[in-house]
């Protein structure tokens, strides 16, 4: 209430206090034959922890480095 200066009347809890542990799962295998898992497919982290979409995009920079190595070795 103290940080909306009252404006909205008398606020008060209406349920019990519940957490959610900030777990992060990992694939087992990322790599099978032709398939690749990123992303999201790839691990999984509490979406209030605010990294999934970091994850994924680290995971697309770091494919496209090593795409561009292999290139380099053939060209």
């Amino acid at each position: 209430m103290a940080a909306i200066d009252g404006q909205c009347g008398l606020c008060e809890v209406q349920s019990k206090r519940v957490a959610f542990p900030l777990k992060m799962r990992y694939a087992q295998q990322w790599v099978n034959g032709n398939v690749l898992l990123m992303g999201d497919a790839a691990h999984t982290i509490h979406p209030l922890a605010g990294l999934g979409m970091n994850l994924g995009l680290k995971d697309a920079a770091y494919l496209i480095e090593l795409l561009s190595q292999d290139a380099k070795e053939f060209a």
